[in-house]
């Protein structure tokens, strides 16, 4: 997993976790989300508009992006 942050409007407004996932056998992946280590808190969720079917040592790469903007 990597978490990086970067500029979309302003320095350091965005930050970007990517994670490749791999398939331990059949598995179909309806979506990722992204939480703190305690699981209380998501951060992000992404629901996909597919299935994912995967097999055995399948890989699937999830990005998620969110940018941050002070004030309403």
């Amino acid at each position: 997993t990597t978490v990086a942050s970067y500029q979309t409007t302003v320095a350091n407004d965005t930050v970007q976790v990517h994670h490749v996932f791999t398939a331990t056998g059949t598995q179909i992946i309806k979506g990722f989300g992204v939480a703190n280590t305690d699981a209380d808190v998501l951060y992000g969720l992404c629901c996909f508009a597919s299935d994912a079917n995967c097999e055995t040592n399948d890989t699937l790469t999830c990005d998620l992006k969110a940018k941050f903007q002070l004030g309403a």
